[in-house]
């Protein structure tokens, strides 16, 4: 069946009201220029079928990028940015390996480019509990050269509950402060009722979030005042009688 299915099966899942307002919110968040905004659910739940139905929402200003991490294309970071450039600017393109002044020169014209013809890019990597954490750290970065103060570039990656746990460190990078949503696509099935299904629930504080909050909160207070230390008295030797 097609990803972009309306009938049987598909129609039913994505009818559903619960699916239905979870759709809109995704879409009120990139529309709503959240530039980092993460789908995860299990495996059978529709969350491909799910962002085609959303990605043919979008609105004309903002163009999508799918990339998936199920097979061995673009899982390095120079083909995410290659695929980038041939969606927008074929011109940008290049043949051989950038090397890192060459590929920071290329994000500069991305976002020089975005801002002349006034458009957006929304970059979808589907199955993204498979991609390398090196990638996904340098197209996090990306979002920072690109965007530089205004929402030029989204990202969405899209994988099963794993993901939270495998982007975890990437707390740990000194990136810009940037809006994040998380959501989650619960699994429903053709015998659940339409009207009383699970509701769609959002993950807006996950352990990648709360890690990253935690973060800053011990970088925002002040260091815990030093108690003093005293020599510790040992008892008097006494002879034996």
């Amino acid at each position: 069946m097609s990803i972009a299915d309306d009938t049987g099966q598909d129609k039913f899942l994505f009818d559903e009201p619960a699916r239905a307002a979870l759709r809109q919110e995704i879409l009120a968040a990139i529309t709503g220029d959240v530039p980092f905004i993460v789908l995860t659910g299990p495996s059978g739940a529709g969350k491909t079928t799910l962002i085609s139905r959303l990605t043919a929402r979008l609105p004309g200003n903002i163009k999508d990028i799918f990339i998936s991490q199920a097979t061995g294309d673009d899982r390095r970071f120079e083909d995410v940015l290659l695929r980038v450039c041939q969606r927008i600017a074929p011109e940008i393109s290049w043949d051989s390996h950038p090397n890192a002044q060459e590929v920071q020169r290329i994000q500069e014209q991305i976002r020089n480019y975005l801002i002349e013809k006034n458009i957006r890019i929304l970059l979808i990597i589907d199955q993204a509990e498979q991609a390398f954490l090196a990638m996904l750290e340098r197209v996090r970065k990306m979002l920072d050269t690109v965007n530089d103060g205004a929402v030029r570039m989204q990202l969405l990656l899209v994988g099963k509950e794993i993901l939270l746990t495998n982007i975890e460190p990437l707390c740990l990078v000194q990136f810009e402060d940037i809006d994040e949503r998380y959501f989650t696509l619960p699994l429903l099935t053709e015998d659940s009722p339409a009207q009383s299904g699970q509701p769609a629930a959002r993950k807006i504080l996950t352990a990648f979030s709360a890690a990253k909050l935690g973060r800053r909160l011990k970088n925002a207070l002040p260091a815990p005042p030093r108690l003093p230390t005293f020599p510790r008295k040992h008892p008097a030797k006494q002879e034996p009688l």
